[in-house]
């Protein structure tokens, strides 16, 4: 018996490291560079309603020719969204990597890519998006709620 209890605790310690064992620059499609990761957490007492802004890399350049054909912008629940393929900025490709489960709802909007010019010349980006999750009274003994939202960009050619 304790022979298989261990084992199972083994099994179960696991389980968190399998599921994240693929990189985050492995959910960006063939010929994108990833970029980083949108992150945000919210709880029953303090939900999550927040723009998060990343930078992209100081030498990122955009193919803006690409366009992402479709995406998730919620779980359906209580927390609904608006986004379409076409609000995201060209060259840039979103993946969205939520908790979901009963209770728990999110949702993405609002995607910006904003430029800014360097004193040298060079062209530096920044995207973000509002996340938003929230958790009912009755799911909140499964914990907090996480939206992560991996960004990857087409490089110019």
């Amino acid at each position: 018996m304790t022979r298989l209890f261990a084992f199972l605790a083994f099994i179960a310690s696991c389980m968190p490291s399998l599921s994240f064992a693929q990189s985050a620059q492995d959910e960006c499609p063939g010929g994108f560079t990833y970029a980083g990761t949108l992150k945000g957490n919210g709880s029953l007492l303090k939900p999550l309603n927040a723009r998060v802004e990343l930078r992209l890399p100081d030498d990122a350049t955009l193919d803006i020719s690409y366009q992402q054909a479709n995406v998730v912008g919620d779980n359906g629940q209580s927390n609904r969204s608006k986004l379409r393929p076409q609000d995201i900025p060209k060259g840039i490709h979103i993946v969205p990597d939520v908790q979901s489960g009963a209770g728990k709802s999110w949702a993405l909007s609002d995607p910006t890519l904003k430029e800014h010019q360097t004193p040298f010349g060079k062209t530096r980006y920044v995207f973000g998006m509002r996340l938003v999750c929230t958790i009912s009274e009755y799911a909140r003994q499964f914990g907090d709620c996480a939206v992560n939202v991996d960004v990857c960009y087409m490089p110019k050619k």
